[in-house]
C-alpha cells in the first residue's frame, strides 16, 4: 500500500530537470545503473528498479519528454526485456532508441571501467533507433534461413504497428523496407492486415463488453 515498484521511477525526482532540459530520458533496469550512470554525469536517467516496465511508469515519462532512451543488459533477458518496453512506448506515442552494450556489460559495470567522457560517447555513438536494433538482432539469428526472414520481418511490421502516428509509421516502414531489402509495398500490405486485424479484434472486445454492461444491467 505504501510502495508499488510499477508506479514509480528510482531518481525520477533528481532527474526530472535534466530530463526536461536534454529533452530525453535514459531508462534502466537497476537502482545501481542509476547510481554509476549519474557519477559518469549522466544524469538525465531513472530506473524500473528491475521490474518489467509498466504503463504507469511510461506515464510518469511522458510529463517531461518523449524520448526514450533504453539501456538494459546486453543478455538475451535484457534483449528480451528491451523489446517488451520497446512496444509498450511505441504504443503510449514516445519515441524510441535502445543501445545494446558489450557482453557481460551493463550500464553500472560499463560505468566503472570507462571515464566520463568515454562512458558519454559511447552512448552517443552508439544509441539506434528501435528498427535497427531489433532488425540487426533478429537478422543475425535469422541468417540464411528464408522462413525465419518471414518470422522476423512480421515481428518487425508488428511493433511497428504500434505506432499511432501514421508518418511516423510511414518512416520507420520505409527504413525497415531497406533494411530488410522487401519492396515497401509488400511491408505496407502487411501492416494494412495487422491494423485491419487489430480494428477488428477492438471493435469485438467492445462489442463484448457493451454485451456484459447490459447483461448486468
Amino acid at each position: 500500500m505504501i510502495y508499488s515498484k510499477g508506479k514509480v521511477l528510482f531518481g525520477l525526482h533528481l532527474a526530472k530537470n535534466e530530463i526536461v532540459k536534454q529533452d530525453e530520458c535514459f531508462l534502466v533496469e537497476g537502482n545501481m545503473d542509476v547510481v554509476m550512470m549519474s557519477q559518469n554525469a549522466v544524469t538525465n536517467v531513472v530506473a524500473t528498479s528491475g521490474t518489467a516496465l509498466t504503463e504507469d511508469q511510461i506515464r510518469l515519462i511522458k510529463r517531461y519528454t518523449k524520448n526514450v532512451t533504453l539501456l538494459y543488459d546486453g543478455d538475451s533477458a535484457g534483449i528480451k526485456a528491451t523489446f517488451k518496453a520497446v512496444n509498450l512506448l511505441l504504443e503510449q506515442g514516445l519515441h524510441v532508441k535502445t543501445l545494446l552494450f558489450p557482453d557481460n556489460e551493463d550500464p553500472d559495470s560499463f560505468a566503472r571501467k570507462h571515464t566520463q567522457d568515454e562512458f558519454k560517447d559511447f552512448i552517443k555513438t552508439n544509441a539506434q533507433n528501435f528498427i535497427i536494433y531489433k532488425t540487426n538482432l533478429l537478422l543475425a539469428e535469422a541468417q540464411n534461413d528464408p522462413i525465419k526472414r518471414a518470422d522476423l520481418t512480421r515481428d518487425i511490421i508488428e511493433t511497428i504497428a504500434l505506432i499511432p502516428d501514421l508518418l511516423e509509421r510511414n518512416a520507420y516502414l520505409q527504413q525497415c523496407s531497406k533494411l530488410l531489402n522487401v519492396k515497401e509495398e509488400i511491408l505496407s500490405s502487411e501492416l494494412a492486415k495487422i491494423l485491419k486485424n487489430k480494428t477488428t479484434k477492438e471493435a469485438f472486445k467492445q462489442e463484448n463488453i457493451q454485451q456484459t454492461y447490459s447483461k448486468s444491467r
